[in-house]
Order: C-alpha cells, then structure tokens, then sequence
C-alpha cells in the first residue's frame, strides 16, 4: 500500500521532535556517551542526522578534510555521512540541539509545502543519488528513527516505538529482508514481540507479506528491538536471545546475515 505524503511528515515530525526531547536535558558527558555504532556518540548521531536534513535543504556538506584516525570509516559512503560528523565534534552538545531544532523547524516547513503528486518527483536524495521523493522521506523516516533508538539506548531511554516513523522502519526492515541473498522461495517467518508486536512472512527474492504461513521454512520469535538491532547491524547472532523454529540451520544463517544497512 502506497503511503501518504501526510504520513511520511508524521513519521518525521515524531521521531525528530522525538530526538530532541530525549537529548533536551544532558549533560555534556551524556552528549559524549558511546552508542552501538563504533566511533559515534549521542552527539554524532543527532550531528548525523541535522547534517543529513541540512544537506536535503539545499546546503552543500562542509568543506571539512577527515583525520585518518577515524577507523570506522569503511568505504565512500562512510566517509559523506561522517564530514558533518567531525566538523560538529569540538561543538558543544547544546549548541549541536539548538542547531538540530532550528533545521527540524526549516525542514517540516518544507515538507509541508509540497502535494502529494511531488512523492513522484526525482531529487537529489543523500549521497547526492537521484530518487524519487517517496523513496526519499522513507529512508529519511528509517534513518532517522533508527538513530533515535541508537541515542535511546545509549541513554537508557527507551521509547518510540508506538509511532509512524517504527512502523515505517518496520516495514523498511522487511522489505530489506526479502532482498537479501538468501535461496529465492525460502521462506521465514518472523514474530516481534513487547515494543511492537506483529507477525510477518519473509520470502526471499519476492517480499514480505503481514501474517503467518504455516508452510515458511522457519520462524523466529524475538523482541521488536532485537529485530531492529539485528537488521541495523547493531547487534549480531548469536549475542542475542531469539526463538528458532523449523529448519535451525537456515534460520541461524538468516540471522547471522540479516543486516539490511551499509
């Protein structure tokens, strides 16, 4: 089902206004708190993400070189999400706030002037790629809830999962899924539990479709973050609890494989 130009604002406004309320009050140890991500603080994920947003308002990255001594950096990729990064690094926390209010409030005006015929329009999407705009806000909503959660759980804040932006990455995450490498017709079947429970059917070289299949290959059962942090690449199988049924080696190797993100 095609989703709204309305619902893509929502799952935006939500996670952004989000992000700024679980970063509204720290400390500026807690700004440099280490998240999941290796190399990357509280900070640099709310740096990451008002980078992003400023550089699809039409301002050009900064003209910034990166130090050799950032590791995590592994491909060209890294290196653009990471120059507004580093250059926010020597800001402090409330200044890195105030700038990311500032650019949620430029960007919403934004959104909000456009109809919904513009989700078909092709723009300059991140890394400079050509997209369609429905396209667009959708990784937009995906990424940015995702470096929320990174932030939440840095802070043990946990939240946001009752949103559009979740449902959305939710849907992302399997669509994603379904794409990987695996044997074309296996099926999985994966059950998300406490944040957001659903249940929905994986089938590799095809897509995903919401519900059960009693013929899918395997199935497993775990918490709605653990399927995020397996699919972001945040956490890896077997460091974390999940239910097997079915065919155990397929769906171990399904697990091991599963991270949809660069």
């Amino acid at each position: 089902m095609a989703t709204s130009l309305a619902t893509f604002v929502t799952a935006l406004e939500q996670t952004w206004t989000s992000l700024i309320g679980v970063v509204d009050d720290l400390t500026e140890d807690q700004w440099h708190a280490p998240t999941e991500l290796p190399g990357w603080t509280v900070k640099d994920n709310v740096s990451h993400v008002l980078g992003v947003e400023l550089f699809l308002l039409g301002e050009p990255l900064p003209e910034h070189p990166l130090p050799d001594t950032l590791t995590h950096i592994r491909n060209d990729a890294g290196r653009w999400v990471e120059i507004p990064v580093d250059v926010r690094r020597p800001v402090p926390g409330a200044a890195v706030l105030a700038e990311l209010r500032d650019v949620v409030d430029r960007r919403l005006k934004a959104l909000r002037a456009l109809d919904e015929p513009a989700l078909d329009d092709v723009v300059t999407g991140v890394l400079g790629i050509p997209m369609p705009q429905k396209h667009l806000l959708g990784l937009r909503a995906f990424d940015s809830w995702t470096h929320e959660q990174d932030v939440r759980r840095a802070l043990r804040r946990p939240g946001g999962f009752d949103t559009e932006a979740a449902t959305l990455a939710r849907r992302r995450l399997l669509l994603g899924l379904a794409a990987l490498p695996f044997e074309a017709g296996r099926s999985v079947v994966f059950e998300t539990a406490d944040q957001l429970p659903s249940v929905a059917t994986v089938t590799f070289g095809q897509q995903y479709a919401e519900g059960d299949r009693a013929d899918a290959d395997a199935r497993i059962t775990l918490d709605f973050d653990t399927f995020v942090r397996l699919g972001t690449g945040r956490a890896h199988y077997p460091d974390v609890t999940v239910r097997i049924a079915g065919d155990r080696a397929f769906a171990e190797d399904v697990l091991r494989g599963m991270t949809i993100t660069p």
